[in-house]
């Protein structure tokens, strides 16, 4: 066993532990960068699923229905947080749903003309980064801030009007008193 400095500089035991050290953390920096955008992208294509979810939930469900589409416009609706947290699915934890907006076309409530047009929705999210050392280069402050907008074409029913003006269930065709395309329908 050596004991001088001078005896140590012809020593080669343990110099593959050394090359192994300068080695493996640039790889191990670049393993986690890699991860982390590949979480980052994956997260993006979720986000993205989860908007087409609430518009078309938008369009389908909710619809625009003369005198019954009031509250279901803008962004305090429960049913599309609702909507986009399930397409979240398992990613609901990382991602949240920061604010939803839906329009109609035509607007909505005793505005609603345009029932076939297409429904457009916007939704922010937020998706908390997670992957040690590859968060900071790829997010910002371990946090990454998307918006994501879709439409969906309208796929709600052409709606007789009753004598009050409010919407009745029974389908009527192109013809004035109906929201489907008659003398003030914007059609």
């Amino acid at each position: 066993m050596p004991t001088s400095l001078a005896s140590l500089r012809h020593e080669e035991r343990g110099a593959i532990a050394v090359e192994f050290l300068i080695a493996f953390m640039p790889l191990l920096y670049a393993f986690l960068c890699f991860t982390q955008m590949a979480f980052g992208f994956t997260a993006g294509v979720v986000m993205r699923h989860a908007t087409t979810v609430v518009a078309r939930y938008a369009s389908v469900v909710e619809g625009c229905v003369p005198h019954a589409a009031e509250a279901a416009e803008g962004e305090g609706n429960e049913n599309y947080m609702a909507a986009a947290k399930a397409a979240l699915g398992p990613w609901n934890g990382r991602i949240t749903v920061e604010k939803i907006h839906v329009s109609y076309p035509g607007g909505s409530g005793t505005g609603c003309t345009k029932p076939f047009g297409d429904v457009s929705t916007t939704v922010a999210f937020r998706y908390q980064c997670g992957v040690p050392i590859g968060k900071n280069l790829f997010c910002r402050s371990g946090v990454l801030s998307k918006e994501i907008r879709a439409i969906s074409p309208n796929h709600g029913a052409c709606y007789k009007m009753n004598a009050l003006g409010d919407a009745t269930n029974g389908v009527y065709g192109s013809k004035a008193g109906s929201n489907c395309g008659g003398e003030g329908s914007g059609y």
